[in-house]
């Protein structure tokens, strides 16, 4: 199987549900295909995602996600893992947990990197998580992570920003980069008045922003943008002093 970079071992603490691909439904495949290890830990068991008129299931417990961690770091794994992925959460207690898996890995490997989707809702239909979600994203994950990867709705929540033209969605994105000192910002699903819509991002030398229209084929939330495109995570974070 061909993978572009070296293989990884991410961890991913996503939503799981039995119809569609989103959160470790589809993050966990593209991973593997590309041939990276996805060790996947579901923060919620749904019937099909929330865009859907009905679903059905309920949230995993932020204490199952901790006891499942603490398996893996009772196995002598942590020090392999090279990035944590974080997605959909079912209740605000879990926000927490997850801020606890990305320091306990870290501790074991200082050059993880962390990832944070920062699911929370989008354009047309607002919030759509359980009360508190939004905060714990804003005030503890997102500062937290390497990687942050909101659609245009929730980088305007997370930024204050607008992202309806180029100009807009450039100052939220780096808004947010500058504010918790992130390596990377990729914002998704722009709607914008000035032209195409498409994705926003940082090139490689961090000093400006490139744009890109869309995808033909959708691809499912929960997975890293630069895995859509066929490539590789980021390296990871430089040694320590």
């Amino acid at each position: 199987m061909a993978s572009f970079g070296r293989p990884m071992n991410v961890l991913s603490i996503q939503s799981r549900v039995a119809y569609g691909c989103v959160g470790n439904a589809g993050a966990a495949f593209a991973l593997q295909r590309l041939g990276h290890e996805a060790w996947t830990i579901d923060t919620v068991a749904f019937s099909n995602h929330l865009g859907h008129p009905t679903w059905r299931g309920r949230a995993r417990p932020a204490a199952e996600v901790r006891e499942l961690v603490e398996g893996l770091a009772a196995l002598g794994v942590l020090e392999r893992c090279d990035a944590v992925l974080s997605g959909y959460l079912g209740e605000a207690e879990t926000g927490a947990a997850v801020l606890d898996a990305v320091a306990r890995v870290r501790a074991a490997n200082p050059r993880a990197l962390y990832c944070c989707d920062p699911v929370m809702g989008e354009h047309g239909r607002g919030l759509y998580v359980p009360p508190g979600v939004a905060e714990v994203f804003a005030e503890s994950l997102v500062p937290a992570a390497d990687i942050v990867m909101p659609n245009a709705f929730e980088l305007e929540t997370l930024s204050g920003g607008r992202t309806d033209t180029l100009d807009a969605a450039l100052a939220a994105a780096d808004r947010l980069r500058r504010g918790g000192g992130k390596r990377l910002v990729v914002a998704t699903g722009l709607r914008r008045r000035d032209g195409p819509h498409g994705v926003v991002g940082p090139p490689p030398d961090d000093l400006a922003f490139r744009f890109s229209p869309p995808p033909r084929r959708r691809v499912p939330r929960g997975v890293p943008p630069p895995l859509r495109r066929g490539r590789g995570l980021p390296p990871p974070r430089p040694p320590l002093p």
